[in-house]
């Protein structure tokens, strides 16, 4: 139910409309400027308040405070918190019926199931659904706000590569994790690939957050769909994070052939480097 709460008042951009009213905004005008029924808006809010998101500073009269503030449409944990109560909640009405024997369809996924897309959520995002494809790029880098960089930073010695070194960061989303190791490794030109409407956003995002990298020359946007697709040749490296669990294992084998197709003459001199969450028995932990 919070979550769902969430999902609601992120779309409907409450708190970009509380902004302006420190002292709070009675729930019928926040009504009419949502478009949410009174009633139901208000139950919403009060949810949420009893969760420390939003104050009601007195009956019905609502106003932000520092966890509702992260919700403003600008800030990318509004759109993680939209991504989550839409794709995902979505999603996990159908995980049984994805997973039990009696149903072992491969090709459908909670994600087919639920939503009647028979195509894989990242060619759903690119041929039909731009704006779920451009909050959901903004979503990955309000998910990564509260993780650390330093396991990507420093799990790899990133500062020991060579001048001019280039890394391929395959399925980059938008590049938020390469421009940290752009900027903290100046000798590092980056190359980033994904699908052609996620590298124009990420265009956009590095010309807002790092338009030094950019008229250096240090990053190129190259799109790719590298299920059918060879990557770039002749790149140092190789960097995936957060790429392969999405895929099951014959897909996730195609993506390394296809890494691996057309760089014969460079397989020797070029490096892979996979950075990703595992879970793993508790006995081997």
């Amino acid at each position: 139910m919070t979550s769902a709460c969430l999902g609601t008042v992120a779309q409907a951009k409450v708190a970009d409309h509380l902004q302006e009213f420190p002292d709070g905004l009675h729930v019928s005008k926040l009504s009419e400027v949502t478009g949410i029924e009174c009633n139901y808006l208000a139950r919403i809010l009060r949810l949420l308040a009893t969760k420390h998101i939003f104050r009601e500073v007195s009956p019905d009269h609502f106003a932000n405070n520092r966890l509702s503030i992260q919700l403003v449409s600008s800030n990318p944990l509004s759109s993680f918190s939209g991504f989550c109560a839409d794709e995902i909640l979505r999603s996990s009405t159908e995980l049984h019926n994805t997973i039990v024997k009696s149903r072992p369809d491969k090709k459908r996924t909670a994600w087919s199931r639920a939503t009647g897309h028979l195509d894989p959520v990242w060619e759903y995002y690119e041929k039909q659904d731009a704006v779920r494809a451009q909050r959901f790029g903004k979503a990955m880098i309000g998910f990564s706000s509260f993780i650390t960089f330093d396991s990507t930073l420093y799990g790899f010695p990133w500062k020991d590569l060579a001048p001019k070194s280039t890394v391929c960061d395959l399925g980059s989303g938008l590049g938020h994790v390469s421009m940290h190791i752009a900027k903290a490794c100046p000798q590092i030109n980056i190359v980033l690939q994904d699908l052609p409407n996620t590298i124009e956003q990420a265009k956009l995002i590095w010309r807002e957050r790092a338009p030094e990298i950019i008229d250096a020359g240090r990053v190129e946007f190259v799109p790719v769909n590298f299920l059918r697709q060879s990557p770039v040749t002749a790149c140092d490296y190789y960097f995936m994070k957060n790429v392969i669990h999405n895929w099951s294992d014959p897909n996730a084998g195609r993506h390394f052939y296809e890494r691996q197709k057309g760089h014969e003459r460079h397989i020797q001199t070029s490096d892979s480097r996979i950075c990703d969450a595992t879970c793993c028995r508790v006995s081997a932990v």
